[in-house]
């Protein structure tokens, strides 16, 4: 059971609320787990597809949930009714891991909860993040493997079978980079070593070290730079020099960074690469990225629910940059009341005298556009000193501490979390563009 605590907020998007208020008295067949895994793939092409249609006839794109509903609805399903059914029996498995710690979410059903607003309130994604995961998810699906993919794949790129769905190191880190804001600071060197915790390394027939992931995850990728003809310097100016030449670090730091690769930390290879004498010999090198290295041999792979919490989390954190002035701002605004910690009771002028001391340029419209996504956000949370929901299911019911009355926040509510969500989900407060959903021409997977 859940550990209450006197700030636990769950946000479930208005759309879920009134479904499950409307359903309070009917019997839910929950999904199971693979059924889960196989409708959340369904749910997010279908998404895909309504976006580009949205943006084509110019007009708003859909929040998830309502997405979902459209998606049983096209699907066949027969009326509204059945349609929000099925709404509830996704939410009915989230609802029972979520109470059940010995069978918790899969890191994919965990991301889709925080895309669909059903989830603790500091852990909800903006929509922002929706769409860059849903256009990612439209440039990699080519060469994500699926279970049913697995012996083919084996044969193919000698990879162990896997349970889950799942797509090499190298394909994950360009779809990463190639998402994520180039602004932004996450993007650029710290994808690398969130993406390698959650990766699985062979080196030939064997298993890789956990403790030597990231080396392993390094030069999977700065071979596979080199084979694509990407890491001109690294092959042209140092692999080019006789074997009994050395290079300085900035010279091979700049070769991988020339390459596309972006490292928080030069320890990756430093501890690996350097002499007594803190220099790179090429032979060194030239025996590990040549033909028969050991770079050749490394296969690293990450699955495809990993993935994308990566990415969502790098998206995140881009955009969480750009608001945290924001926050700031906010905070000075508010007089914190001891008893309730967070709880600030705020007009509209008050809000928007915050938005324009963050973003001058705001116009009225746009800054009621903000206040009314905090008063949804603010009336899609419970607080309570136990375990809340608000919702009538029979997981969520059974977690209720018994004494405990939910505090709905009713919209007077708005603290520095839900207006920062609410600004990154409103975009236009940081000038935000959106990017459509276009599918890049098809090209070959990459194999060993």
């Amino acid at each position: 059971r859940p550990k209450a605590t006197a700030d636990a907020v769950l946000i479930r998007h208005p759309r879920i609320r009134a479904v499950a208020y409307r359903f309070r008295r009917s019997k839910v067949q929950a999904l199971s787990s693979a059924e889960l895994e196989t409708e959340i793939d369904k749910i997010y092409d279908a998404k895909i597809k309504a976006d580009m249609q949205a943006d084509d006839a110019g007009v708003p794109r859909r929040d998830l949930p309502d997405a979902v509903v459209d998606f049983y609805l096209l699907s066949g399903m027969e009326g509204l009714r059945a349609a929000e059914l099925k709404l509830l029996g996704l939410l009915q498995h989230l609802a029972d891991r979520a109470v059940d710690s010995r069978f918790p979410l899969t890191p994919k059903a965990e991301l889709f909860s925080r895309l669909m607003w059903y989830c603790p309130l500091p852990k909800a994604l903006p929509r922002v993040v929706l769409d860059r995961v849903l256009k990612a998810k439209a440039m990699i699906d080519r060469h994500i493997v699926r279970p049913m993919d697995n012996h083919r794949a084996a044969k193919q790129r000698r990879d162990t079978l896997q349970r889950e769905a799942f797509l090499h190191f190298t394909e994950g880190y360009e779809c990463c980079i190639a998402s994520l804001s180039r602004s932004g600071r996450y993007g650029n060197v710290t994808v690398f070593g969130s993406l390698a915790s959650r990766s699985s390394i062979k080196v030939g027939p064997t298993a890789g070290k956990r403790s030597e992931v990231q080396w392993h995850c390094f030069l999977s990728l700065l071979y596979d730079k080199k084979r694509e003809g990407v890491a001109r310097k690294f092959d042209f100016d140092i692999l080019s020099r006789s074997d009994d030449s050395y290079v300085t670090s900035d010279e091979f730091r700049d070769a991988v960074v020339d390459a596309g690769i972006y490292l928080a930390d030069d320890d990756v290879w430093k501890t690996h690469l350097l002499d007594e004498s803190n220099r790179l010999a090429v032979s060194t090198l030239r025996a590990l990225f040549g033909p028969g290295g050991l770079a050749s041999t490394v296969v690293a792979t990450i699955t495809e629910g990993d993935f994308f919490t990566v990415l969502a989390e790098g998206v995140y954190s881009d955009e969480l940059v750009k608001v945290s002035v924001l926050s700031e701002v906010w905070s000075t605004h508010c007089k914190i009341d001891q008893v309730w910690k967070a709880r600030n009771v705020w007009q509209f002028y008050q809000v928007k005298d915050a938005l324009r001391e963050f973003n001058q340029g705001l116009t009225d419209a746009q800054c009621l556009r903000v206040y009314n996504l905090c008063l949804d956000i603010s009336m899609s949370c419970c607080q309570l000193t136990g375990v809340i929901t608000g919702l009538p299911m029979k997981a969520w019911n059974a977690a209720v501490h018994p004494g405990t009355e939910a505090q709905i926040f009713g919209g007077d509510c708005i603290t520095a979390e839900m207006i920062v969500l609410a600004a990154m989900s409103a975009g236009f407060v940081y000038e935000e563009k959106r990017q459509p959903l276009v599918e890049p021409s098809p090209s070959p997977p990459r194999g060993r």
